[in-house]
């Protein structure tokens, strides 16, 4: 039979056959060390995550600890883990890792000492992530819930919590924390009201858990903030605050339906509250405003009713005013309008006829209340002028004729005026 190798020496057929040996042998051995070595038949595999809550954009430790045989529970992360009865698997075994909620990276990892570490991260959503760790037949599940699936409690702030009367804003703070009252990153917080109006119903909550709102308002009101998760339970999350609104003082000023030049006119000034009936003093400085360009300091007033009197010096329509503070240092006020008479008076003579050497008695009568200063009486018979307080005066003429008397009258505040009223001498 003709050898194979045809006319080729023996030598260079051995060396031929040999050759081809030692190349399959090699791509049996580079076969080799490309596949991946994972745990052998009966290993176990704990997870360990850092952390049972992460924010939406947070990150966690993960190791897997891959033994041959079996393990014993314990305690380690959010897992229960001790040494088991089994040893640590070759360095170098792979464990891939996967999540249904964020990423691992990297997505696979070498042990060492039986341990591979990889990170968790979360990508922006909230939920329950659920990650595995795989390595040959083995494998194992942990959960971590994050950003508004990790949230177990909403705490809500106002600042202030109390606003004026007259309106104001509170900030509002919303704090949206995990079970160990860590706050949570990226968290959307919904606020709403009873009352007033939000600068944001919708707010992702910042690396401290706050999520930040702006309520203004002018009458009492309750803000809920809510979150959604609630941890394993899904449901949502929600605290109340309420902010309140100070009590008002309510000042008011009146005046007598008729007020007249020189007549004290006592205005009243009136003290109620928006919190019920009894007054809130004034603890700032009451001024009292006539409209005539005077004014009065009252100062301090806690009464429900205080009066003050006031001398008009000229007739016309006015507005006389009080302002205030109150102790919750809420200004109050209040204006009335005034119509100022003129002072006005009637002489009368009696009698207004007499013979010569006969006594006549001259009354000058003012306006009710008017304060009168003097009267200047001027008979009409050539003798000098005589001045008074009273407004009343006898005189006897000495001769016959007709007179006509004149009277000024001059009042305490306003202008003089005179009045004239005629006698006849027999």
């Amino acid at each position: 039979m003709v050898s194979p190798f045809g006319r080729w020496s023996r030598p260079l057929q051995g060396a031929l056959l040999l050759g081809g040996l030692g190349l399959a042998a090699g791509l049996v051995v580079a076969s080799c060390s490309k596949m991946a070595l994972t745990a052998p038949s009966g290993s176990s595999i704990a997870l360990i995550i850092s952390a049972n809550t992460l924010s939406v954009n947070g990150s966690a430790t993960v190791t897997a600890v891959v033994t041959e045989g079996s393990l014993a529970a314990g305690t380690g992360g959010n897992q229960t883990v001790t040494s088991g009865t089994g040893s640590p698997v070759q360095n170098g075994t792979v464990v891939t890792f996967t999540t249904t909620l964020g990423r691992v990276d990297p997505a696979s990892a070498e042990t060492h000492d039986g341990q591979a570490v990889v990170q968790l991260y979360g990508d922006g959503r909230s939920g329950t992530a659920t990650v595995t760790a795989i390595s040959g037949a083995a494998s194992k599940t942990a959960t971590v819930e994050i950003g508004a699936a990790a949230a177990a409690k909403v705490v809500v702030t106002a600042n202030p919590q109390t606003v004026a009367a007259i309106g104001g804003t509170s900030t509002i703070v919303a704090q949206v924390q995990d079970q160990q009252g860590n706050g949570l990153l990226g968290v959307p917080i919904s606020f709403s009201t009873t009352a007033g109006t939000l600068s944001a119903t919708s707010v992702l909550s910042d690396n401290n858990g706050n999520a930040t709102t702006v309520l203004t308002t002018n009458a009492a009101a309750t803000v809920t903030a809510s979150a959604g998760g609630g941890g394993s339970s899904g449901s949502a999350l929600s605290a109340t605050v309420n902010i309140t609104v100070k009590s008002q003082t309510i000042m008011t000023i009146s005046s007598p339906a008729s007020v007249t030049v020189s007549v004290p006119t006592q205005l009243t000034i009136g003290l109620s509250s928006t919190a019920g009936a009894t007054a809130v003093p004034i603890v700032n400085g009451v001024v009292v405003n006539f409209g005539d360009g005077t004014s009065f300091n009252l100062g301090q007033i806690g009464s429900a009713s205080t009066t003050v009197s006031h001398l008009y010096a000229a007739s016309g329509q006015l507005t006389a005013s009080v302002s205030g503070t109150d102790q919750n240092g809420q200004a109050t006020s209040s204006s009335t309008p005034i119509v100022v008479a003129p002072l006005s008076a009637v002489p009368v003579a009696n009698p207004s006829t007499t013979a010569l050497g006969g006594a006549i008695q001259f009354t000058v009568t003012v306006t009710t209340g008017a304060l009168i200063d003097h009267y200047i009486w001027d008979f009409g018979d050539g003798n000098p002028p005589l001045s008074t307080p009273s407004n009343s005066q006898s005189y006897v003429y000495l001769s016959r004729g007709g007179h006509t008397v004149t009277i000024t009258v001059v009042p305490v505040a306003g202008p003089s005026f005179t009045v004239s009223v005629p006698i006849v001498i027999t």
